[in-house]
């Protein structure tokens, strides 16, 4: 790995540009070649603002094409497709977490460091209806997020930066399944957060009036009485 990471630092940066950024984040978005676009961005961020700034969008960019094309593999192949390359149970799985935490099951893993699981998500966003428009949206903001914390780390770190982000990978590796959990467990805190606040808002206003607001008309009956 520490040869890969000096061949991206002093060979792919300096020589292709954004254009070299653009395409290993689009293989990364296809196929996923994790940490490899992190390790790139960072590199860039190591050099003047305006490689960094054209790294992290070529990154984004590409990630988001590379993304897409896998949504579009899913909308074309069906679950069928799915079910043959992952099994029926963990397509059953990423269909029900599409269901309940909607596009957060999309954003989470788009934006947690390698190796959580995103092709599955990907797939299933195209499988099982995910308009195009919402996908592109949340990917590429995740996308966002995420390349632009790998852009400042090599722009603040330096050289520690791409170390940190080189071992990475296995340290996520060995913990991805408590992870996972834990970012659904908070998705879901969320998601009923939002639906609880949706319910007190309908309730007040489709609900009775306000105690302080029958005060004025109760005086002015009373004064009419008195009249």
């Amino acid at each position: 790995m520490h040869k890969l990471v000096h061949w991206l630092q002093f060979v792919v940066v300096p020589t292709l540009g954004p254009p070299g950024v653009f395409l290993v984040a689009l293989l990364d978005g296809v196929i996923g070649v994790p940490p490899v676009p992190e390790l790139v961005v960072a590199a860039a961020g190591m050099g003047t603002s305006r490689l960094m700034w054209a790294a992290w969008l070529a990154a984004t960019l590409g990630s988001t094409l590379g993304c897409s094309l896998v949504w579009l593999a899913g909308k074309r192949g069906g679950e069928a497709f799915m079910i043959r390359r992952f099994g029926a149970e963990p397509v059953a799985r990423a269909r029900a977490a599409l269901q309940r935490w909607d596009l957060a099951s999309l954003a989470i893993p788009a934006v947690s460091p390698p190796p959580v699981p995103l092709t599955l998500f990907l797939l299933a966003a195209g499988v099982f209806g995910l308009p195009f428009k919402r996908f592109v949206v949340t990917i590429a903001g995740a996308r966002a997020v995420r390349f632009g914390v790998c852009a400042w780390l090599g722009r603040r770190y330096g050289q520690r930066a791409l170390d940190g982000l080189e071992a990475i990978g296995p340290w996520f590796a060995a913990r991805s399944a408590l992870l996972v959990w834990a970012a659904a467990l908070l998705s879901l805190a969320a998601a009923l957060a939002i639906l609880g606040r949706r319910r007190r808002q309908t309730s007040v206003e489709g609900g009775e009036p306000l105690a302080s607001d029958m005060i004025p008309r109760r005086l002015s009956c009373g004064a009419t009485e008195g009249d």
